[in-house]
């Protein structure tokens, strides 16, 4: 089976220990359909749903609608996502997250499925859905996901302390819309104005293996954890591990994510563009890691 032979024996052996944390990205909800029809939309079609909502909300965006559109084309999507923050009123932007990430079609699929029957400590993500909590629920027969936002760390035990693998939606959750985090400038608040947020982050990295999925190359949130995180885990002898498509990265793109933050690349082909290859390779984590599953 293609892949096999390419997981690390340190990542499956961090999983079995319990050191292993999953940071997932939008890329595994992407092909879960809406009752539209639509699937769930990738960071830059995030922000042309919105615009498209703003522009049915009469929410005036003529004067800058053509340079956000340049701007998600050239990957600045943070800007894009700041300025229709800053224009759209709170009550309608959290009807239009709602709208995409709580329609009643949503159900998690073979990715989450086999996402949640492996071992991990816990799951970071920084999806507004609740995929990965719903797979969670299915998967233990109806017992509910630990699952928190920025806020709850200062209420509840560290999750990293606590038995049982968690949730932590790292930029809100939809069903909590004043959780959200969308814009630059959110995101910086958050880092900087919420020390237990930053401590969480930085102690889950430097302890555990983190393995990231799910992530484009310019996803912003992967991006903006990366920077403000590398300098504290880069002093750790332990690394992390990204399973990206083939040809994303060069040599010495790899090179440096190796040496600079830590990050080993796992690479798999997408020669059909249906990133068929990231089920496989979960399958497999799965089927290695089962013997030490527990109920």
């Amino acid at each position: 089976m293609p892949l096999l032979g390419e997981i690390p024996e340190e990542l499956t052996r961090s999983i079995i220990e319990g050191n292993c944390v999953a940071f997932v990205g939008s890329g595994l909800s992407m092909g879960i359909r809406r009752s539209n029809g639509n699937p769930l939309p990738s960071w830059p079609g995030l922000l042309k749903e919105i615009i498209e909502y703003a522009e049915r909300e009469n929410v005036s965006l003529s004067d800058v609608k053509a340079d956000m559109r340049s701007a998600i084309e050239e990957g600045d999507l943070l800007t894009v996502a700041q300025e229709l923050q800053h224009r759209l009123p709170p009550e309608s932007l959290a009807r239009c997250l709602r709208e995409i990430f709580l329609d009643s079609a949503l159900r998690p699929g073979d990715l989450h499925r086999h996402l949640v029957a492996i071992p991990f400590r816990g799951f970071l993500t920084t999806n507004y859905d609740a995929l990965i909590e719903g797979a969670y629920t299915l998967k233990s027969q109806g017992v509910v996901a630990h699952t928190l936002i920025q806020e709850d760390l200062t209420k509840v035990p560290n999750p990293l302390k606590v038995g049982r693998p968690f949730v932590f939606k790292m930029h809100g959750d939809a069903s909590r819309v004043e959780s959200v985090i969308l814009g630059s400038h959110d995101y910086q608040d958050t880092m900087f104005r919420m020390p237990h947020y930053r401590s969480f982050l930085e102690t889950l990295f430097t302890v555990n293996t983190v393995l990231f999925l799910g992530f484009g190359v310019r996803d912003p949130d992967i991006v903006i954890a990366l920077d403000r995180l590398a300098a504290i885990y880069a002093r750790t002898n332990d690394c992390h591990y990204a399973l990206v498509e083939k040809g994303r990265f060069s040599g010495l793109q790899k090179r440096r994510l190796a040496l600079d933050k830590r990050i080993k690349i796992i690479e798999y082909e997408n020669d059909d563009g249906m990133h068929g290859q990231v089920l496989c390779f979960l399958e497999l984590l799965d089927s290695v890691t089962a013997p030490y599953q527990t109920e």
